[in-house]
């Protein structure tokens, strides 16, 4: 009988495709780990395979299957809390790439209350997974931001895992605008993390701090919360983490006017990234280098950067991050004149916002068509009035 620890490998296997771009495998991967799990005939383990493979099916972009699997795998854990814990978590994170936090908070609350209901001393079973990207917007523009890669590949105990949840739970704030309330529980999960002497999930919380005061458009509490990401992962070492939260701080350099240094932060980031391998990592990396160059005002540089990021991207199938991109390439090709490659650049923008089923997304790019049927219109009255 093959041993329950051969799912384990076969997740850590499909996590690395991942890294390196190659999705298409992945899903074939999450198959296998249930087809182990019913070999083996262990119910926990069958809810935990479920779990597995609809993390893997939302890695892959296969959106509709991960809400499919999903949906198998919350019946599967229904008494389980030690995957339901992980499980709802993870829904959770999906409702929040779809924009809708009020389904995160009600996830949230009840992958805490698995959590709660597992032994502090319990051997680590919380699967890790995070959003990745958050919008803003900046001039009327929407501005992807990479915070992240998804963490799929840690597995922590009770405390930290409330940690994670509770730190999601202050994207969820974030997202709504409840800057406050998300202080609060970005606090209260590092102390969690402090308490259990991780770092990691200390320079976790401390970039997602960051996030926060860069939205409250305080760069310089943002610089100060990312320098002690860096530094907090440069001691693990963990190289990968390291090049991420640079390219925070890089967007913290350029708010406060330094994009000088900003590039050169950037630059780095994407080049530590690149010679990993990670193509996923620098993807974002070029993302917000893209980002920190249109607050610099070098908007030409800016798009030739997310043109670039976009290539990258290339083999990712349907991404949130990527929707996001073409939205915010649609709207400078807009503001540039160039009406044709504006609605190419939202058709593929719409098309992804469909599959994954995120209303914010298309809600953007609606009033991104009104825009330019606007413009279009100004543009025919003015050839069709007559001269004075």
């Amino acid at each position: 009988m093959k041993h329950p620890r051969w799912a384990r490998a076969l997740y850590a296997a499909a996590v690395l495709e991942v890294r390196v771009g190659r999705v298409r495998p992945v899903a074939g991967i999450g198959a296998q780990i249930v087809a182990l799990a019913d070999e083996l005939g262990d119910p926990r383990l069958r809810a935990d395979a479920l779990h597995h493979h609809s993390l893997l099916a939302w890695l892959a972009s296969e959106w509709d299957q991960a809400d499919r699997l999903a949906g198998q795998a919350s019946a599967a854990a229904r008494d389980i809390p030690s995957v339901r814990a992980s499980h709802d978590h993870l829904r959770a994170v999906l409702a929040l790439c779809r924009g809708d936090t009020s389904a995160a908070q009600e996830l949230l609350d009840s992958s805490l209350i698995a959590l709660d209901q597992m032994p502090a001393d319990a051997p680590s079973f919380f699967v890790v997974c995070t959003v990745s990207w958050s919008v803003d917007f900046f001039d009327g523009l929407p501005f992807p931001v990479f915070e992240e890669t998804m963490l799929a590949g840690r597995r922590v105990g009770a405390a930290q895992g409330r940690g994670y949840a509770m730190t999601a739970q202050a994207h969820a704030a974030r997202m709504g605008g409840h800057f406050d309330d998300a202080g609060v529980l970005l606090d209260r999960a590092l102390r969690i993390f402090e308490a259990a002497r991780d770092r990691a999930g200390q320079a976790y919380v401390m970039a997602q701090r960051g996030h926060l005061h860069r939205e409250r458009r305080d760069p310089a509490a943002a610089r100060q919360c990312f320098r002690s990401a860096v530094d907090l992962r440069a001691t693990i070492p963990d190289q990968r983490g390291t090049a991420i939260a640079l390219t925070g701080l890089a967007l913290a350099e350029a708010a406060l006017d330094n994009g000088g240094r900003a590039r050169a932060l950037g630059q780095e980031a994407c080049r530590v990234l690149d010679r990993s391998g990670d193509l996923p990592g620098h993807h974002g990396a070029l993302n917000n280098l893209a980002v920190a160059e249109a607050l610099s005002g070098r908007t030409a540089q800016a798009i030739d950067t997310l043109e670039r990021s976009l290539t990258v991207s290339g083999g990712f199938g349907v991404q949130r991050s990527v929707s996001w991109q073409y939205a915010l390439l649609a709207a400078w090709r807009q503001r540039s004149g160039e009406q044709a490659a504006a609605d190419a650049a939202l058709t593929a923008a719409r098309e992804r916002f469909r599959q994954i089923g995120e209303r914010r997304g298309l809600d953007a790019v609606a009033g991104l068509d009104r825009q330019g049927a606007a413009a279009r219109d100004g543009r025919v009255k003015q050839v069709q009035s007559p001269r004075p």
